[in-house]
């Protein structure tokens, strides 16, 4: 999904890149303790979104290859991808994720609502183990084997793409093998994030193997709204739906946006840097508390409050189950998800690493979140009346082959 990647962003009009801020944080796997918890994290609860069928078959052995230095083309590595300069990072990782994930229930994934809907979700799959265990000695990554038991596809989803409003939740179409894989633990409740409060991010960059940043400090809370916060995460196109933690491992947030990261000198490019970014600007991180909400069904009575049962079976209805949902709810304006912000940075409208997977949505239901905005709220970003996110909800239709 990334070969001609570049070219694909030009001729899509989408620029989804984001920035350093300060320092660059950024680090494989391996580089952390094999007891530390952000790590343990990334090996057991992160996931790459990549198109379905894109790694291949497996080998005699269970495993698949599609990963390994005489398989992978150089031309799916980051280094050609993006044209980086020979003094950056990361350039023999393979970049073949369009978006990240974070497992919160046996059979369920967060991720930004931008990167999946109901129209393509039977082409799209999660993968776990899309990390770096070291480097051989001609530099290239290594990985873990990735089985049959680290991907798993997409059943249904539940996403939510309007205004400043951009989460889902995927249900996957089998429960993950739980002696290999762990749901994180994910906030129910509707209150913001400190300012100056320190975060940590997991996903793909670029669409490469998972990187570790535990630098990010939130800069803006958005107390009246709770629709996103900002902080100063080292995110780029890829990261769209990584998982955002607080230093209890408790995730509250799922990145969706941010600023242009970089920039061409020399005739190849280089990661942009943003310095002194300490109030009202960064990354744009959904509130997480939403997604932990969304609530199964197969019938009304399961839902409570005013929600009803959202299904869509064209087949196995059986078995088939939905998401609750307020069925006549409209969505009201809501600003461009494009914004100034301060520190000359200019945010985008996307974070995923292909412009296949931006949705043009045609809402079908929506619903308001359980916390909506508040008209009061000061900031140049705030939405100036109560969003409510349009909801798209997936079916159980048959699984087609991948879509890119």
């Amino acid at each position: 999904c990334v070969l001609f990647f570049s070219h694909l962003l030009s001729l899509s009009g989408i620029d989804d890149e984001k920035v350093i801020y300060d320092t660059d944080n950024r680090k494989d796997v391996y580089e952390l303790d094999p007891t530390d918890p952000f790590r343990i994290l990334a090996e057991k609860s992160i996931v790459a979104l990549v198109s379905k069928g894109s790694y291949g078959t497996a080998n005699s052995y269970g495993n698949y290859n599609f990963l390994n230095p005489g398989v992978l083309s150089n031309s799916r590595r980051l280094g050609a991808v993006r044209n980086l300069c020979s003094d950056q990072k990361f350039i023999y990782d393979p970049a073949v994720a369009f978006c990240s994930g974070t497992l919160i229930a046996p059979d369920r994934v967060v991720t930004a609502g931008h990167c999946v809907n109901s129209a393509d979700c039977s082409s799209k799959s999660v993968m776990f183990n899309y990390y770096i265990t070291g480097h051989n000695s001609d530099g290239y990554p290594t990985f873990p084997n990735i089985t049959a038991e680290d991907i798993y596809h997409c059943k249904s989803v539940y996403s939510v793409l309007q205004g400043t409003w951009d989460y889902a939740v995927i249900h996957l179409d089998r429960t993950v093998n739980l002696t290999r894989h762990t749901p994180v633990n994910i906030t129910t409740v509707g209150a913001s994030i400190a300012v100056g409060t320190s975060i940590a991010m997991i996903g793909c960059p670029s669409g490469i193997p998972f990187k570790i940043d535990t630098g990010g400090q939130v800069t803006n809370s958005r107390t009246s709204a709770l629709d996103y916060f900002e902080a100063t995460t080292d995110s780029f196109a890829g990261n769209s739906g990584s998982g955002v933690f607080t230093s209890d491992l408790v995730q509250v947030g799922i990145l969706v946006r941010g600023a242009t990261d970089y920039d061409t000198s020399d005739n190849c490019t280089r990661v942009h840097t943003i310095l002194n970014c300490v109030s009202n600007c960064g990354e744009d991180i959904s509130y997480a508390y939403v997604t932990a909400n969304v609530t199964d069904c197969k019938s009304n009575t399961e839902c409570s409050g005013n929600t009803t049962c959202d299904r869509t079976c064209s087949v196995d209805a059986t078995n088939c189950t939905g998401f609750c949902a307020v069925p006549s709810a409209s969505p009201t304006q809501s600003p461009s998800q494009t914004s100034s912000k301060t520190a000359s940075v200019t945010k985008t409208a996307s974070r995923t690493a292909s412009p296949s997977v931006t949705p043009s949505i045609t809402p079908s239901t929506s619903v308001s979140p359980s916390i909506t905005a508040s008209s009061s709220e000061t900031s140049s970003n705030s939405p100036t009346a109560s969003p409510s996110p349009s909801m798209l909800f997936g079916g159980c239709a048959t699984q087609g082959g991948a879509r890119m």
